[in-house]
């Protein structure tokens, strides 16, 4: 376990993130991190992944088995490309 100093950047707080764990995430300068906060047994705690290792998925897999009921399935439409800064 590390322990970390939270220090003032700016108007926000901010950690340094040592090597050694950068080198653990396989992250470095510039690469994007997520950061998730929960909470176990009163416990609160935040996860760092690299944002890359989070599972994105498309719009046609989030629904490949939705049913508006049992025998009917959906049918997405080619909406054409994107006008703004949608990801799908």
């Amino acid at each position: 376990m590390e322990r970390l100093v939270i220090r003032k950047w700016g108007n926000s707080r901010g950690l340094r993130l040592p090597k050694n764990l950068s080198n653990f995430l396989h992250v470095d300068v510039g690469d994007e991190v997520s950061v998730s906060p929960r909470e176990v047994l009163g416990r609160r705690q935040l996860i760092v992944e690299p944002a890359n290792s989070v599972e994105e998925f498309t719009i046609e897999e989030l629904f490949a088995d939705y049913r508006v009921d049992r025998n009917e399935h959906v049918t997405l439409r080619d909406l054409g490309q994107p006008q703004g800064n949608e990801e799908w």
